[in-house]
């Protein structure tokens, strides 16, 4: 079954074989595609972050009860930690936009048996935490022929870039 919440841009592979015959490496043809995706991607990081703040404006965002002194602490909410992250392990061009749940949000991560990060534990919910609706699966609904259009407007511009380089026009 089809993720829902990954939406696919047609096109890459013939892109990257474009990238190949004008000499090109495969990591700069990586690259090059994650550039041209990533003002899409922000299109999603924006709708996110939009998303997660209004879900939650009846409370105080990041508010959080410091264990050693015990007074409450407002600190970074998980809209904020909505973020585009390059997939780097892949040898496939891709961006994903989600939860950051490392480097300055790595707070968010809880240590103990069974931790989860926060986002994970926001959608899940446990005993004590009702679950959330799943708000990225709703913007991928809402926001995604918006993205593929974005996504599908600088692939095109660069294919032109490289039909130039190449000689072609």
């Amino acid at each position: 079954m089809e993720n829902p919440k990954k939406l696919k841009v047609v096109g890459l592979k013939e892109l990257q074989r474009a990238f190949t015959e004008i000499g090109e490496t495969r990591k700069k043809a990586r690259t090059q595609i994650n550039k041209a995706l990533r003002p899409a991607a922000q299109v999603a990081q924006r709708a996110a972050k939009q998303k997660y703040k209004l879900a939650s404006k009846h409370d105080t965002p990041g508010k959080r009860q410091d264990p050693n002194t015990g007074k409450s602490i407002i600190g970074r909410t998980l809209a904020d930690s909505m973020q585009v992250i390059v997939a780097t392990k892949s040898r496939e061009p891709g961006l994903l936009v989600g939860p950051r749940v490392k480097g300055k949000f790595a707070s968010a991560n809880w240590s103990g048996k069974g931790a989860v990060n926060l986002a994970e534990l926001l959608v899940r919910g446990n005993k004590n935490l009702p679950n959330q609706p799943d708000h990225l699966l709703e913007v991928a609904k809402s926001k995604g022929n918006q993205v593929l259009q974005v996504a599908q407007r600088d692939i095109g511009r660069l294919f032109d870039k490289i039909f130039i380089k190449a000689g072609f026009r």
